[in-house]
């Protein structure tokens, strides 16, 4: 993928929406590997207060002894945070933030404990970043305000959560139907060719980026999508890619299968309603 061509920047910046309201967050079930959709509000608040901030791929938004005084929330572009630092140790188990999503800051918002990992730019990037004790303040003096933080807190953790169960337990390829899956929950349209139904996105990251999410190597990410591509199940234009829905369902079912029965927000049984 192009991260510099304009086409690839404006599709980027064109996520599915979702609605928010409490006590739930997000009108979707928690995906791996993407943040969540934030509250609305929140998002204005970064965009109306927080401190602009650039940086070109590799480049860290957070310094490894930086102190994770602040969250920040991507405005253009596409941010990685991986687990470890990345000076002492080559493995990567990444996770992205995407436009209107937090890139980090989360998990150390309360404690202020040494966070574990580095936040980086994956493609050109720019972002606000709004001290936590700014939030803090806010959260004193509204009670749905508060709620909402601390739902979206637990739903970024609860992701990270799935994200990590996923690649302890499944094998390379499922892995990746994984991915698609969850990138197609912000990016996905239903088309058919021919009587079979596609999932088609006109952006998405690169297989190196691909493999660092999925905790796989290059090698075994490109020779697998090299085998779907062969059976029919892949297809890449340009920028655009395109795979067999049918394809996703197992990952689905994994998903489902490892949710706690007594939840009160179920996935649908379907994951096609959530690409309407």
């Amino acid at each position: 993928m192009n991260y510099q061509s304009p086409a690839w920047q404006a599709a980027l910046q064109r996520p599915r929406e979702r609605k928010w309201e409490l006590p739930y967050g997000a009108d979707e079930p928690l995906m791996p590997w993407i943040a969540p959709p934030l509250p609305e509000n929140l998002k204005k608040l970064f965009l109306s207060i927080g401190a602009e901030y650039e940086a070109q791929p590799g480049q860290l938004i957070y310094r490894v002894d930086n102190d994770l005084n602040s969250m920040t929330l991507i405005t253009h572009g596409i941010a990685g945070r991986s687990f470890g630092n990345p000076y002492n140790q080559s493995k990567y188990a990444m996770a992205l933030a995407i436009p209107g999503r937090i890139a980090g800051g989360n998990h150390t918002f309360f404690s202020r404990r040494p966070g574990n990992g580095s936040y980086f730019a994956v493609s050109p990037v720019r972002c606000r970043k709004l001290r936590n004790d700014t939030l803090k303040a806010l959260m004193k003096e509204d009670k749905d305000f508060l709620e909402q933080m601390c739902v979206h807190l637990e739903c970024l953790i609860q992701s990270d959560r799935i994200g990590l169960a996923a690649n302890m337990s499944l094998p390379v390829r499922d892995r990746i139907f994984l991915f698609f899956l969850t990138w197609s929950f912000a990016y996905g349209r239903l088309i058919e060719i021919n009587g079979t139904e596609y999932v088609e996105c006109d952006v998405c990251i690169n297989q190196t980026e691909v493999a660092k999410v999925v905790a796989a190597s290059v090698i075994q990410v490109r020779r697998e999508i090299g085998l779907l591509k062969e059976s029919n199940f892949y297809h890449k234009e340009n920028d655009t890619i395109r795979f067999r829905s049918d394809a996703l369902d197992p990952a689905w079912l994994w998903l489902c299968g490892n949710e706690e029965g007594g939840n009160l927000y179920r996935r649908n049984k379907d994951w096609r309603s959530y690409l309407t």
